[in-house]
């Protein structure tokens, strides 16, 4: 049996129902809904026939779970149905950033989709940034602030984003989709403002260069990197390592080269030990009340290197279609992505931005699902501008799956068929790994 997961915790929940309900009606598989409600209660049963009536709770359901070690849909203390394959719709935090994937892989349930690190990797925006350069793909210029920077003084953040990006800006939370929280910023007002909204939705802010006369481009990838990830390093712009980065790393005290305008030393240190701290060092003591500096400045656009495209190749990926949305300003709006009113005429398949552009996003989608070391379907979204392609984010479980945008080549079915199959040949991969160790002399129990 197929367990189609929509719903779920998140401001995206409303769109994952829709995403959930196509799935569902579309598996050519034996399915069942299990619908995620906002409190996190997961629902199974008959009805789900209708978005009205899956958020006004208008169905015939009773309350499951799963359990740690045993691949099974339970009520109460009853199994329902071993679950072969979960099908994953949900949309952003608690469902596409690598939780519910963590329970289902300690469940031994496949599940569609990225893995837990590519699933968390994919949802952050700063780490999926450095995954991206260490690709040598293009990204915008941007900066990464803090709460902790916010609350304590705003004022060396607008000092930064003018001297290292200048306005206008667009500032995003850096854990979110479908455009929620996103503001762009034309003043020192409106910069104010667009902080103050997106740290209503996440603790870490990313800032970014706001393009202007820009073209949007998505383009889906179809397969399994899992195993690829981050194993095709180019070359790319050297920058700062931030503190944030030294403490996700583990080291956090370990000296590193810095500018001397932009060197920082904890507010705890001695007068003592700042004497002893060279002109181009930091101590790599982190203050949560200090800056973390996160400053990117835009690589130069190059071509994909053999060791990239060797990746590519091995991974034997299916690439869709480009898509471009028309008829918005700025940034796609959460209604101009899911509203009812938008037609199929308002999105231009292939994207009219020339063959060898379109070739080139193809190639870089391929790339951006590689560096993440993606499974399943995944969309990346593409920024076009006087030639130049820049990475926007990637969604590692896109609206509707990205099935339009296999339409030509792939039909819904047929898509969900396959997500399952990689879902179910990665399990079996990960089924054969040893899991415990016996060492030759005992351990525990030993004299």
């Amino acid at each position: 049996m197929i367990a189609v997961f929509f719903g779920g915790r998140s401001c995206e929940h409303d769109i994952s129902i829709i995403t959930g309900l196509q799935a569902l009606s579309a598996c050519p598989r034996r399915a069942e809904p299990v619908y995620i409600d906002p409190d996190g209660v997961w629902w199974t049963g008959s009805g789900f026939d209708s978005v009205n009536a899956v958020k006004n709770k208008r169905f015939k359901g009773k309350r499951v779970h799963v359990r740690a070690g045993e691949p099974y849909l339970y009520c109460k203390n009853k199994r329902l149905f071993k679950i072969d394959a979960a099908l994953l719709c949900n949309h952003g935090m608690l469902g596409e950033d690598g939780s519910l994937q963590g329970l289902f892989a300690m469940s031994g349930i496949p599940y569609t989709g990225s893995g837990v690190l590519a699933s968390a990797v994919g949802m952050n925006k700063l780490a999926s940034k450095w995954a991206f350069e260490r690709a040598g793909l293009s990204v915008l210029p941007y900066i990464a602030l803090t709460r902790a920077e916010y609350e304590k003084d705003v004022t060396p953040a607008l000092k930064r984003v003018k001297d290292v990006l200048g306005m206008p800006v667009i500032v995003k939370p850096c854990n979110l989709g479908s455009s929620i929280g996103i503001s762009v910023a034309k003043t020192q007002t409106e910069f104010f403002t667009a902080l103050r909204v997106a740290f209503e939705w996440d603790e870490v802010v990313i800032v970014e260069k706001a393009l202007e006369g820009f073209t949007e481009v998505n383009c889906a990838v179809l397969g399994d990197a899992s195993c690829l990830g981050f194993t095709a390093p180019q070359k790319r712009e050297k920058r700062e390592v931030s503190a944030i980065e030294q403490s996700a790393s583990g080291k956090a005290t370990v000296k590193k080269k810095t500018s001397a305008k932009t060197k920082k030393v904890a507010d705890s240190e001695t007068d003592a030990n700042k004497d002893n701290i060279k002109d181009g060092e930091s101590s790599g003591v982190i203050d949560e009340a200090k800056t973390f500096q996160i400053d990117a400045k835009c690589p130069q656009p190059q071509e994909l290197g053999e060791a990239a495209l060797s990746a590519i190749r091995e991974a034997k990926l299916t690439v869709s279609e480009t898509e471009q949305p028309v008829g918005w300003e700025q940034f796609l709006k959460f209604n101009d992505k899911y509203s009812g009113d938008v037609k199929s005429t308002r999105h231009k398949i292939p994207a009219e931005v020339g063959d060898e552009i379109n070739e080139k996003i193809k190639d870089m989608a391929k790339l951006a699902f590689v560096a993440i070391g993606c499974s399943g379907v995944a969309r990346v979204d593409f920024l076009v501008k006087d030639g130049t392609v820049y990475v926007n984010e990637i969604n590692t479980i896109p609206g509707s799956l990205a099935s339009p945008l296999f339409s030509g080549s792939l039909d819904f079915p047929r898509l969900i068929d396959r997500l399952i199959e990689l879902a179910q040949a990665r399990q079996k991969r990960d089924n054969a790994l040893k899991r415990t160790y016996t060492p030759v002399e005992p351990i525990i129990g030993s004299k």
